[in-house]
């Protein structure tokens, strides 16, 4: 046995380490691509940016990135903080979003589910051909071309949460 209680001479412990090494893994650390992991076994987080504007009395939030199991957590926790005290309708813009896996769309169905749960609705506009392949299978999601399109389509919605909640006007 060596040093790390391996078996020497052990063919597939030894070719492991040798691949490893190859491929810059040394001692835990991750000397190699930034976007691959930085420990073994970790999934890498990758960047993504949310802008939101306020419009109409909705919010459209900006994507730009991927989205994947390396960030999906992440933009679930930016998603939840708009949509906890937002208005009735969020439109996310993924026009820059390349690439989408299950991760991401499990995201998107869970803050989609809970807005739906509150008399709410989650549009998604701008979506780009492959991911927009992948959200129409599930027949889940309100998806529209554009803003506008959008604004038009939830404009009841949008009212109607804004009745139910104006803090301004008492309650009856």
């Amino acid at each position: 046995m060596d040093a790390a209680g391996h078996v020497v001479g052990d063919p597939w412990v030894s070719e492991g380490a040798r691949v490893l090494q190859r491929r810059g893994f040394a001692g835990g650390v991750w000397y190699g691509n930034p976007a691959l992991p930085k420990w073994f076994g970790e999934t890498p987080v990758r960047k993504f940016e949310l802008q939101t504007k306020v419009v109409q009395k909705s919010i459209c939030a900006h994507v730009k990135g991927d989205v994947d199991s390396g960030n999906a957590l992440a933009l679930r926790d930016a998603l939840e903080e708009l949509v906890k005290t937002g208005p009735g309708v969020v439109f996310l813009d993924l026009a820059e979003v390349r690439l989408m896996d299950s991760a991401g769309i499990a995201v998107l169905v869970e803050v989609h589910e809970r807005m739906k749960k509150q008399g709410r609705q989650l549009g998604l506009i701008n979506t780009p051909g492959p991911v927009k392949g992948m959200l129409e299978l599930l027949d889940v999601f309100d998806i529209y071309s554009d803003l506008e399109t959008g604004l038009k389509e939830t404009k009841k919605i949008s009212a109607q949460w804004q009745r139910l909640h104006d803090r301004t006007k008492p309650q009856i």
